[in-house]
């Protein structure tokens, strides 16, 4: 009976080891899922083109230049470590939501788009992806931010995509508006001029993981680099403008997550007949920041191709 008894009642040593145990599996498994994970592609990078237009994960090593020579892949990844430098120093001060912000690259190479969707894909809990993009245009005429998106045709996540873009856009050009006052905000665009309707390979290479369904993600391209305006108040003090720039995408998206934790599956609604009906028709006209016009549009892109994302 004393041999029964004894395991009948541990002693209260025993209870509270074992129950501080549990507490620190399970808090620590709570927390975990409870935190989020920003992804930020620099885009770009290295010397060799990869991937295959085959396997839709093509990735150029660079297309826009400023007029001083600078690189629009050396810029994307100086931008996107200060964009996780931010993501980092918030995640210290204990604000809430959680958030861990990774890069799909931390130096000068160019993984193909096959590759980066796959760094979003093993991430934990992805919240939202940005990939970081600076833009060129003929002759040095366009100045503004903008934002590009998966089109609807192949994306039911297009209306959340949509706002996430245009709200990230907003504050993209505010920020950037501090050192060029005339730059202004332009509408996002959707991705079905690229590759003969395919759309942009990382779009493509994200569908192929369903937790990646609801991650609000889009291309951002900061500014028009080949323009001497650019370049003076923009880039040559880039020590200055990039940490400013940094702050108004990571604080966007932090709020975002805030009030959107579960990424923009909140924000999804079933698109009714009628509407796919109609952009059906319509899907085959390139949109464009410059107007809605195919004309327009087909002209403006046979310049804008070069310096396309992918």
């Amino acid at each position: 009976m004393a041999f029964v008894k004894q395991y009948r009642h541990p002693s209260p040593t025993i209870f509270l080891i074992g129950l501080f145990a549990f507490l620190m599996v399970f808090t620590s498994g709570a927390f975990a899922a409870a935190e989020l994970t920003v992804i930020i592609d620099p885009g770009h990078g290295g010397t060799n083109v990869t991937g295959t237009h085959l396997l839709k994960s093509n990735s150029s090593p660079n297309n826009a230049t400023s007029p001083s020579g600078l690189r629009e892949k050396d810029l994307t990844l100086e931008l996107s470590r200060e964009i996780q430098r931010v993501f980092e120093s918030e995640r210290a001060s204990n604000h809430a939501p959680k958030i861990r912000c990774i890069l799909t690259k931390t130096n000068d190479w160019n993984p193909d788009f096959a590759e980066r969707a796959k760094v979003a894909a093993d991430s934990l809990n992805p919240g939202a992806l940005v990939s970081i993009h600076f833009n060129t245009f003929r002759h040095g005429t366009a100045l503004g931010t903008v934002a590009m998106i998966h089109s609807r045709f192949f994306n039911p996540n297009h209306k959340a995509d949509l706002r996430f873009a245009d709200g990230l856009t907003a504050v993209t050009s505010a920020a950037v508006r501090n050192f060029l006052p005339r730059s202004s905000a332009m509408d996002s665009i959707n991705d079905h001029h690229i590759h003969d309707g395919t759309g942009a390979y990382l779009f493509y290479q994200m569908q192929r993981y369903p937790q990646l369904d609801k991650v609000p993600k889009c291309f951002l391209e900061i500014e028009f680099i080949d323009r001497k305006d650019v370049q003076g108040k923009l880039l040559d003090q880039r020590l200055v403008t990039f940490p400013v720039i940094a702050k108004a995408i990571a604080d966007y998206i932090s709020c975002y997550l805030q009030e959107n934790p579960h990424g923009s599956s909140v924000l999804s609604q079933p698109q009714d007949e009628s509407a796919d009906e109609k952009f059906l028709e319509e899907h085959k006209k390139a949109e464009s920041p410059f107007g809605n016009s195919a004309f327009i549009d087909w002209f403006l892109g046979a310049f804008r191709r070069p310096n396309l994302p992918d």
